[in-house]
Formats: C-alpha cells, sequence, structure tokens
C-alpha cells in the first residue's frame, strides 16, 4: 500500500510499513542521523533525526515512527534545529579528542602538517608535496625560513624533541623541485574573471596561485625588480638561495598568473587603473619600512634599518658596515642582520636584546648558530643613545635592564636599573626591531593608527568594494610569512566567491580539542632522538653565503617522519558526528561537565578502539550481532557510565570477534578505526574506487579509498560486508613488493633488466628448450587471482602460440558436475539462495574459508530456510540446522542420498540412469540418508552448496546426480553453488584450465617438464630448484622467484583493468585506480611475450581480447554485455532451465564405482594469500 505524504513541501508517496526515515531516503531526502543502518533494527540513540509531524506536538525519531497517510512532515524546522543542536552538544560533552592535531592549529596558514609528515613517512614522497601545495605555492623556501609554531605545538616534546616539520616541508618541496616536470595542479575552466594583486610578495604569490587555479585571471603588480617579498629581501642567501625561490614565482607564473615588476601603485600607475579594469583587487602591499630606534642619535651616518640593510645585500649593493657592528632586537631578522654582518667581514658583531636569551623571539636554532659563527650577545640592555663622531656612528650608550612583571604578551616586562649604563664603541648600528607598512595613497581606503589597511579577516574586505587585502598590510601589522600566506589562502576562496557573485566569509570550524596534556601522557611512547640535520661548519659558513643546511636524505626524511605520534584523528574526514557539530554551530561548552577518560585500546593489529570518542550509538554492538551475528561487542553498566566493551571487558583479540571490520565500518565517530597495517596512519582526504575481492571465490564488492597513489584502506561498498581478508588483507599486500623493473639472470645473478631483453630472453630460451625436449617440455602455472583476459591471454600463449598442452593452476579442478551437467559451474545464484526453501550444506568449510557466504547462508536459515548439514565435524551453522548427517571421508553417504531419490522417481532429463542404478546396487541406504532425501526431495526449492576447491571429481558428479535425480535444477530457487577458491577460480575454469599442481609435480621431478612459466602463481621452492629455466611474472615474491631467470613485476589489486566470474558465475570487472609497477597492464606484458614469437596474433585492446573470448566460450557472449551478467547463454540464472548443457540437452547421470575419497586436497600457492594467512595466524586472527 502507498500513502501520499509530505516532507518540507515535497509530495511524495511511501509504502505502508516505512519508517519516516526510510520514506525520506528513498526520495533523496537527508535527515541527520548517528545510530541508523538499514541493515540493523532501529534504535534511537543519537536523538538526531527527530522531525516534526503537524498534528503531534512532540517531536518524532524519524527511524522509529511508520508513516502514515497524508503526513506532513518537517525536517528542518527551528523546533528540530534546536532539539538537534541540544542533542549534539550533550554528545560532545563527553567526547574527548583531537580532530586537527596541535601542529596543524598551531599553523597561520593551517598547513596539513599531519598529513604531510605522515606521507613521507610512508613514502608517498609526490602525494606529500601536492597536500603541501592545497595550502600555499612556495613550499620549498617556507621550509627554510619558517620560525614554525607547529613545532612549538608538537607534542612529540613531551617524548624528546619536537618532529622537524619545516625541514621535512623543505625536503619534499626540494625533491620536486628537481624533477623536469615539477608539479601543477589542474585548473578550473576559464571564468573571463580578472584579479589584480598588488605586491609580489608571500601574499601576494599564494592569492595569485589559488585564484589562477580557480580559474581567474591574474596579473601582480610588484614595485621591486623581481616578485618576492621580503623572502627575496629580507631573507638572506644563506637561509634561502634565491635560486630556490625563483624556481617556486616560475610555478606560480606557469599557472598563467602574469608578474608585472618594477612599477609601483600610486607613483608608476593609478590605482584606479586597477579599479576600472579588474573585477576584484588584493592588496599584499607588505611592510618594508624598518622602525627607528627611538633614540638620541638615530640619524647618525652608520645606524640602519635592518630591512633596510639586508634589502641592499640581497640587490647586491655595497654596503659598508666597518670592523664593529651592533644589532638591536631579538627576532629572526635581528638574526639575520647579525648573521650577515658576519659574512660581509665586521670583524665584532654584537646582538643587543632587552630580555633575556628565554624571552627572544627568534627561532632556537637561528640563535645557536649566530653563537656558533662568533656573535656576541648582550641581554638586558636597551640602547638610549647612539654615540656619534663627525656625523657618524661611533658607539652605542646601554641601559642595563631587569625583569619584572610581564606585560601583554606574557614575557616579563624590562625595567631599567638606575645608574647602570654601559658603552660600546661601534662603526654601525643595525635597527632590528620591527617593520611598518608604507601605505599607498587610495582614497576611500580606511587605515589604523599605525597606517595598516583596515580589514575583515573573515572576508579580508577593505573599504572599499571590490578591493581586498592581506598580509603584514593589514590591521595587526607585520607577522610571519606563514601568516601572510594564510590570510591569502583564505581571501582566495573568499574573492573567488565575490567572483560569483556571492562572498563566502571564512569561519574557522568546531574542532574537537585535547585540554591539558601532559609528560604522563607519553611515559610509555619509547624515545626516539630528532635526526640531526646536516649543516655547514661555522669555520666554512661564516665567509659567505651559502645555504647552511644541506636537507634531509630519503632515509633520514622518512625516519623523522615516522616519529610522528599521529595526533589527530585518521577519522576527520569521514567522522558524521563532527560534520553535523559544524553544520549546526555547536557550543558544548554550554553543557560542559564532567568528563569520562578511557584507557586506549590498540591490541588489536587492525582495529583501535578509543572508548573517548564513543558516543554510545550502539551500532558496533547492533551490527555485530545483527549483520555478522557474533556478538563479540556488547555495551556494559548504565547511564552515565555505559561503555562498549568486548566480552566481559576482555580484549577484542580474546573475544569471539572475527575481524571482520563491520563495526569499524559502521562507526559514525573516530571511536573505532582500522590500524593501516605496514602504514603510518595518516587522516587524509580520500577517493572511494569500486574492486573486487579475490581471496576467496565469493567475489564481495569492496572499496578502494585512496588519497593519490597511497592505498588509504579498504572498505565494503555501502550496504555490503567484509571478512577479515577483505578488509585489512590488501594493506599488508601492498606493502610486500614494489620492484617496477624486470630482473634477468646473468653470471648466476638476478640484475636489473628492461622489458625487452626480459621478454627476448624468455622467449629464445623457451623456444631452446622445446627444440631440444619438445614442445612440452615447456609448462605454464596461471594463477586464479588474474582476470580472465589475463588468463586467456597466458593460455593462449602456452597453447596456440607455444603449443604446449602443459597449463596447470594450484586452484584447477576437471570435471564434476559438469561431467553431469555439461558445463562447469554454479547453477543457480546468490540470490536465489537467499529466498530458497531448503539449503544442503556438504562439508563445513564455508566459515573458515568462505566467510562472507558463510553469512548468506546463515542469513537465509534466519528468513525461514531450513538447512540440512552433511559434515563431520561441528561449526557455526550447526545450531542453525534442521538435520545433520555425518559425511564420512569417500562417497558413501553420496550413495545413499542417490539411491533413495532412484528409488521415488522415474521420470528424469537424464541418460544414464540404469548404469547409476546398477552401480547402487550394493549400497545400503540408513535411516539418516532416507530422511536427508526426503527432506531435500520434497522441498519446492533447494539450494545445494559445496566446496570445489576441495571436493573430489567423483563427489561432486554424484552431487550432480542427486540434484538431477530430485528434479532441483533448472529452475528458481533451486540449483548447485560450487564454492571456488578465489574469485576467478570459475575463470579459469572456462578457460579451460584444467590441470591441477599435483598432477605438474612428477613431470618436473621425472624432467618431462624443464621449464616453467609461472603467471600470477607460485611453485615450492624445491620444485623451482630443479628447473632449466623459470619464468616469474607476479605482483610479489614468492619462493620460486630466487630461482627464477627472468622476472616481470605484475600490476598488483587495484592495479588491474579486467574482469572476474565468481562462483556464482557472474561477470564482475574491475578498473584500475592505481599506477601499474611497470607503466603497463599485466595483458600489455603477456601480449609482449605473444608479439615475440613470430607469426602469433596478437591484441590491442581488452575489447579485442573479450571479443575473442566470447568466440571461443559462447557463454560469455551475454556475460561481457554488462556488470552483473551471469555466464549463462541468456545472462540470467538458474541455469539449464532451456535443458542441460549436454548434446541431448539432457543430464549424464555418472556412476561412481568405489570407495572414492569425498575430499580433495587443495594446493595452494597463492602468494597473497599464503602471506595473509600466515600473518592472521602470528597475529592471532584465526578462530
Amino acid at each position: 500500500m502507498l500513502y501520499n505524504i509530505n516532507i518540507d513541501g515535497k509530495e511524495i508517496k511511501a509504502q505502508a510499513g516505512q519508517t519516516i526515515l526510510e520514506a525520506a531516503k528513498a526520495n533523496g531526502i537527508d535527515i541527520p542521523n548517528l545510530c541508523y543502518d538499514n541493515r540493523i533494527e532501529p534504535y534511537g540513540a543519537c536523538g538526531l533525526c527527530v522531525v516534526e509531524v503537524e498534528g503531534i506536538n512532540k517531536l518524532l525519531r524519524a527511524c522509529a515512527t511508520k508513516v502514515a497517510d497524508n503526513m506532513i512532515i518537517h525536517t528542518n524546522s527551528g523546533k528540530v534545529y534546536q532539539s538537534r543542536k541540544i542533542a549534539l552538544e550533550l554528545l560532545l560533552s563527553d567526547h574527548k579528542g583531537d580532530c586537527r592535531p596541535p601542529c596543524r592549529q598551531a599553523c597561520p596558514g593551517l598547513t596539513d602538517c599531519q598529513g604531510y609528515v605522515g606521507l613521507i613517512a610512508n613514502g608517498y614522497f609526490e602525494e606529500a608535496l601536492q597536500l603541501l601545495k592545497e595550502s600555499y605555492p612556495l613550499p620549498a623556501s617556507l621550509g627554510r625560513v619558517c620560525p614554525h609554531p607547529c613545532e612549538d605545538a608538537c607534542r612529540r616534546q613531551f617524548v624528546e624533541e619536537p618532529i622537524a616539520i619545516a625541514w621535512l616541508k623543505q625536503f619534499v618541496a626540494d625533491l620536486d623541485l628537481t624533477e623536469d616536470n615539477p608539479f601543477l595542479p589542474e585548473k578550473a575552466p576559464a571564468t573571463g574573471k580578472k584579479i589584480a594583486i598588488v605586491g609580489g610578495g608571500p601574499a601576494g604569490l599564494t592569492a595569485a596561485h589559488f585564484l589562477a587555479k580557480y580559474g581567474h585571471s591574474v596579473a601582480i603588480y610588484e614595485m621591486m625588480p623581481a616578485a618576492g617579498g621580503m623572502l627575496r629581501y629580507g631573507i638572506p642567501e644563506y637561509r634561502l638561495p634565491k635560486a630556490v625561490l625563483d624556481k617556486e614565482i616560475a610555478l606560480v607564473e606557469a599557472m598563467g598568473v602574469q608578474i608585472i615588476t618594477n612599477v609601483k601603485i600610486g607613483k608608476d600607475l593609478e590605482f584606479n587603473y586597477l579599479k576600472e579594469n579588474f573585477d576584484a583587487v588584493y592588496l599584499a602591499i607588505g611592510a618594508w619600512k624598518s622602525a627607528a630606534l627611538g633614540c638620541d642619535g638615530e640619524d647618525l651616518e652608520g645606524v640602519l634599518g635592518g630591512i633596510d640593510f639586508l634589502q641592499d645585500v640581497a640587490l647586491n649593493k655595497v654596503v659598508t658596515i666597518g670592523k664593529k657592528v651592533a644589532v638591536v632586537g631579538g627576532g629572526n631578522t635581528a638574526m639575520d642582520a647579525c648573521r650577515t654582518a658576519v659574512r660581509l667581514g665586521a670583524e665584532e658583531v654584537y646582538l643587543l636584546y632587552r630580555r633575556t636569551k628565554k624571552e627572544m623571539p627568534a627561532a632556537a636554532i637561528e640563535i645557536e648558530e649566530a653563537e656558533e659563527e662568533g656573535v656576541i650577545f648582550k641581554y638586558l640592555v636597551a640602547p638610549i643613545k647612539v654615540i656619534g663622531a663627525d656625523g657618524k656612528v661611533a658607539g652605542i650608550e646601554l641601559q642595563q635592564m631587569k625583569l619584572g612583571e610581564p606585560d601583554s604578551s606574557g614575557r616579563r616586562r624590562p625595567v631599567p636599573i638606575e645608574g647602570a649604563l654601559e658603552n660600546i664603541e661601534l662603526d654601525t648600528v643595525i635597527a632590528a626591531i620591527g617593520q611598518k607598512v608604507v601605505p599607498i595613497p587610495i582614497e576611500g581606503l580606511d587605515l589604523t593608527r599605525w597606517n595598516t589597511i583596515v580589514a575583515d579577516e573573515s572576508t579580508f574586505q577593505t573599504s572599499i568594494e571590490g578591493v581586498f587585502a592581506g598580509g603584514d598590510a593589514i590591521n595587526n601589522g607585520p607577522g610571519i610569512a606563514i601568516q601572510a600566506m594564510g590570510h591569502a589562502r583564505k581571501a582566495a576562496d573568499v574573492i573567488d566567491s565575490y567572483l560569483k557573485g556571492q562572498i563566502v566569509p571564512y569561519q574557522a570550524p568546531y574542532l574537537v580539542a585535547k585540554q591539558n596534556v601532559s609528560e604522563e601522557d607519553f611515559v610509555d611512547v619509547p624515545k626516539a632522538k630528532r635526526v640531526p640535520m646536516a649543516h655547514l661548519t661555522p669555520e666554512l659558513r661564516k665567509t659567505n653565503f651559502k645555504e647552511i643546511v644541506k636537507g634531509f636524505t630519503m632515509d633520514q626524511a622518512v625516519a623523522e617522519a615516522s616519529r610522528c605520534l599521529e595526533c589527530g584523528c585518521c577519522d576527520v574526514y569521514d567522522c558524521k558526528l563532527l560534520a553535523y557539530a559544524q553544520e549546526y554551530n555547536v557550543q558544548p561548552a554550554q553543557v560542559a561537565g564532567d568528563m569520562h577518560s578511557y584507557k586506549i585500546h590498540d591490541e588489536h593489529p587492525y582495529i583501535y578502539r578509543d572508548q573517548n570518542k564513543c558516543i554510545l550509538c550502539g551500532l558496533c554492538v547492533r551490527a555485530c550481532e545483527q549483520i555478522v551475528g557474533v556478538s563479540a561487542l556488547g555495551l556494559h553498566d548504565r547511564g552515565f557510565n555505559s561503555t562498549v566493551e568486548a566480552g566481559f571487558g576482555e580484549l577484542l583479540l580474546d573475544s569471539r570477534c572475527v575481524s571482520c571490520g563491520q563495526c569499524v565500518a559502521v562507526c559514525p565517530t573516530g571511536a573505532l578505526q582500522e590500524r593501516q597495517p605496514n602504514l603510518k596512519p595518516v587522516p587524509l582526504r580520500t577517493e572511494a574506487h569500486k574492486n573486487i575481492c579475490n581471496y576467496c571465490g565469493v567475489g564481495c564488492n569492496l572499496e578502494l579509498h585512496q588519497h593519490g597513489t597511497l592505498p588509504a584502506k579498504v572498505t565494503p561498498e555501502e550496504g555490503h560486508e567484509l571478512c577479515s581478508s577483505g578488509r585489512f588483507g590488501y594493506l599488508n599486500a601492498f606493502a610486500d613488493y614494489s620492484m617496477s623493473y624486470p630482473l634477468v639472470r646473468f653470471d648466476n645473478q638476478l640484475n636489473a633488466s628492461d622489458m625487452d631483453e626480459a621478454v627476448l630472453t624468455t622467449i629464445k630460451s623457451i623456444q631452446s628448450i622445446q627444440a631440444v625436449y619438445g614442445r612440452d617440455a615447456v609448462g605454464f602455472v596461471i594463477g586464479d587471482k588474474l582476470t580472465t583476459e589475463e588468463i586467456f591471454l597466458a593460455r593462449y600463449l602456452a597453447h596456440d602460440v607455444l603449443g604446449t598442452e602443459m597449463i596447470f593452476s594450484a586452484n584447477a579442478t576437471n570435471g564434476g558436475i559438469s561431467d553431469v551437467l555439461g558445463a562447469d559451474g554454479s547453477t543457480t545464484s546468490y540470490e536465489e539462495l537467499s529466498h530458497t526453501e531448503l539449503i544442503m550444506v556438504l562439508g563445513t568449510g564455508i566459515y573458515p574459508f568462505y566467510p562472507m557466504f558463510g553469512l548468506r547462508v546463515k542469513k537465509a536459515v534466519q528468513n525461514g530456510a531450513k538447512l540440512l548439514l552433511l559434515n563431520n565435524e561441528a561449526g557455526p551453522l550447526t545450531p542453525l540446522a534442521t538435520a545433520k548427517m555425518a559425511m564420512g571421508t569417500d562417497v558413501g553417504v553420496l550413495k545413499q542420498i542417490a539411491k533413495a531419490l532412484l528409488a521415488k522417481n522415474s521420470n528424469f532429463r537424464a541418460n544414464g540412469v540404469e548404469e547409476l542404478a546398477a552401480s547402487l546396487a550394493d549400497v545400503q541406504v540408513s535411516e539418516e540418508a532416507h530422511a536427508m532425501a526426503d527432506m531435500y526431495a520434497k522441498a519446492k526449492n533447494v539450494v545445494i552448496v559445496f566446496d570445489r576447491s576441495r571436493t573430489s571429481r567423483e563427489a561432486a558428479q554424484l552431487i550432480a546426480d542427486i540434484a538431477v535425480l530430485a528434479g532441483h535444477i533448472g529452475k528458481a530457487r533451486s540449483g548447485i553453488i560450487q564454492m571456488r577458491a578465489r574469485n576467478n577460480s570459475q575463470g579459469l575454469a572456462d578457460m579451460g584450465i584444467r590441470k591441477n599442481m599435483s598432477d605438474l609435480n612428477d613431470k618436473v621431478y621425472q624432467k618431462e617438464v624443464r621449464a616453467l612459466v609461472l603467471i600470477g602463481q607460485d611453485i615450492p621452492e624445491e620444485m623451482a630448484k630443479g628447473l632449466e629455466f623459470l619464468f616469474v611474472a607476479d605482483s610479489q615474491v614468492g619462493a620460486a622467484m630466487p630461482y627464477a631467470d627472468v622476472v616481470i613485476p605484475q600490476a598488483g589489486f587495484g592495479a588491474v583493468n579486467g574482469s572476474y566470474t565468481s562462483m556464482e558465475t557472474k561477470i564482475q570487472f574491475a578498473e584500475a585506480s592505481l599506477p601499474s609497477q611497470m607503466g603497463e597492464a599485466n595483458w600489455q606484458i603477456l601480449n609482449r611475450l605473444v608479439q615475440a614469437c613470430q607469426g602469433a596474433r596478437s591484441f590491442n585492446s581488452l575489447e579485442e581480447i573479450r571479443e575473442q573470448i566470447k568466440a571461443w566460450y559462447p557463454a560469455y557472449k551475454q556475460a561481457f554485455n554488462g556488470q552483473g551478467a551471469y555466464t549463462t547463454f541468456d545472462g540470467t540464472m538458474p541455469r539449464y532451465k532451456y535443458g542441460f548443457e549436454n548434446p541431448d540437452g539432457k543430464a549424464i547421470l555418472k556412476a561412481v564405482e568405489g570407495d572414492i575419497a569425498i575430499h580433495h586436497q587443495m594446493n595452494n600457492q597463492d602468494i597473497i594469500l599464503k602471506n595473509w594467512m600466515a600473518l592472521k595466524k602470528e597475529k592471532g586472527l584465526l578462530k
């Protein structure tokens, strides 16, 4: 029944029985929620989905309220908004953590320090650089000159020393500048809008870069001979080589920015010209005037401003300073002036500062290096007079000081000591006590009393429409370069919004931050000293302007970055709680109260639990129980003291947890997170790419989340589930192998080679062996993790081109149900299994080897299906079984059931009935077998499930016989699902590869096969040792690779285009989202081998290969026509509804003689799977 309801003025139809939330979702209307999942019974814990229904006084929870006809619902009324806001504030009042790390929060440019440092730690240098350039375009320059407030906030100092965040920035930026094509961000399409920027310093260049990125036309007007501002004219060469700055400015120009130099606005060009010819103007004029000393004698010759002095040196002007120089000030400009004076030859250089060393604002490293270079530091002195002779500086009179009470800066105020004076003989005095703005005369532009421009720091608008300002020239005046860049980064976004028609002010988002952090919080962190930076010695550097620091090597950078404590939450970009908090402008302080403090649980190798961030939504508990059916988690205690615990306070690893990660997938906060194996955790924006799990034959849908080329995590596709292998196994595999070039053995060693030599060596070696020993002396071993296209091409190379019949695979199966039915594949689908009346499961291997398929069976039973179990051991399905029967070790039980079914019917769509009956004449049917056969035969719909990878051919034949005898084949919701080892074991069978590895062993040891070509599969070490030639193409290092003569790296998971055929015979397509290690697709590498064989037909595309597959195996004609089709003649299920795939359309019943074993030993030779299973065992994940 359909109801007419109205949600927020939109008339929609809703199904009777739907909740308001379900009806809204079905119609694209979003209602906020934190505890809802459509696979789980509604719980209503978060209180966020409340809505207002006309005619009802109280607010209703949309997740638990069923729709009624003619309901009028408001999801965003003022009452609803306030209720949600309060609900969020209450949740956040006991939410403890760091949304973003303190380093990022301390940075005026809001640089994602944790992000790029983490990327460097993981070896993803290009991605680190790209992340940096989301904040500013001059990271190499800034990494050298920034006083790094981020490091001051770094909590690693509670362990030993802060992370070298600035030097890591310099490292990764320098690395990019050495490339032939340094990184340039993609530009938006041209907007036709024009922006003029006055000033080409850090702020101007930053604004220009981002506005150009947004598609606008940008021109910078710079009064100096070159752009760069104080980075060029205020920072000495030894700190910032101008060649580095020039390269970075060139990249800004490469974005399309025009830089016009030697043009001073108000002198060379009137400001009105900019207003009339541009759509917006950004003033970034900087602060170019040195503050005066403010004492007698400051006008004497030889008294210089710090900015003026450094600028003259930068312009290579002749600067005469004499032998004795004093610099007044305590900041980095003062340090630069002191050290520049040393390099210009001054014999005595004094630094005069009115407080102590502890209060100096200059960077500690600058002070230390100045001391090393011989600068004489005089603390607690203030100039009261510059002493002159003949109009020139002759000395300085100093007032000695002491420290009094703290001033507004928090530093203790210097107080004169009466009568304590001191004189120093000098030739030059340099005042480095501050900078001032020299304003441009612009009519209507409001200035402060310090001549800085008045600008709103949320919009950077000035008093003139369309004119914006930032950097040193606004409001409180000069700051550090990163502050100017931070202004410009925000201003660029505001100006972009202005040009689009409506200004969007910058608003600092709400973030949770830990309070009262101290050394006690880090007592368990192992100490790891800061990686030292190589410097020029004082003796070498003080006589020249060569750059002092040498920069990190790659190994040093990775080591230093790895010290990061990862303070910021790795779920910051996925956290629903944070997103809603920012949307509803929360203020949790107004409901603040007691806060819990819980121990963080990081004992599990892949799941991180932080109860401090838990909002008690209960999703993890209910997902574990209702989706996975395990109940490893539960809510303990009551009320304010409730917590989510594993078992009765036990560790997750010791509980019933199966490590599927479903609890992590549903958690709406950062309380449950993935622990990323082999990767340093990094909070990054990621892009999700759909792919297929290949750890077993089920073919589960998953999403690979990437930041650039960094695979960050794997999650189930929305509404789906994954087992521990699919969830966590791939991130281990990514770290196992990174070789990007072929290897060829020479002089008994594998040496780096190129593709041409590797291919030629392989083909010539194969041809040589075949010429002496025959074509079958060369064998191929082909893995079922490959795509169907790759398997086909590998078989084509082996069989059609090289003419060998020796083609093997570890998971190959020969015959079985195909001997009876005509085709070797499941006859019904997962979806039909979910709705069948009865399921018969043979064997106990579902949950250990196919856990997600086991979950499907379990859900089908919970939905009403009956379950018959034929197995020898109890398993997770045992308590659900309607009937159970021991299977034994041979096919005897199957024979009993077949004989019982023969007696119940005489009309079969089959040949071979008499032969089967004769073979069963002496079989005694037990009462249990009779009962099983009876239930199976009488059911309207039945699906048999068995593991073909671990079942003998003869047992599979009898299973097919049973299905035919009962008539449960070829009709809806009935048939056979044969489980297979990998997600393309079915494709392997379809492509005609049926020889198992057990067949290969004897042939190698008897020297019938003397060479092997391994493609996506391994062999045992002993087998590899005995070969005359061995070729290996794989994405991982296995047992055979050290003995190979040629190795070609294959693209692995996430880097492959192609199709897979799941064990239900459904085609699934995967698209590469990661780059191939070789720069070529796997099929292209195989095609190279084909092309090296003269006269062989090669292929130009995957489409060409698929056309050949369709011609060779007609069942793929429909399957390749679209995602989700089956390899049946019409692409749908069930199979055999039009007859069996034998010549006369009938089944061919097979008689099995003797006590044949029911099980077949599987030979796992897949490297990824072997490594993962070994790791699971090591980590205690095997239950």
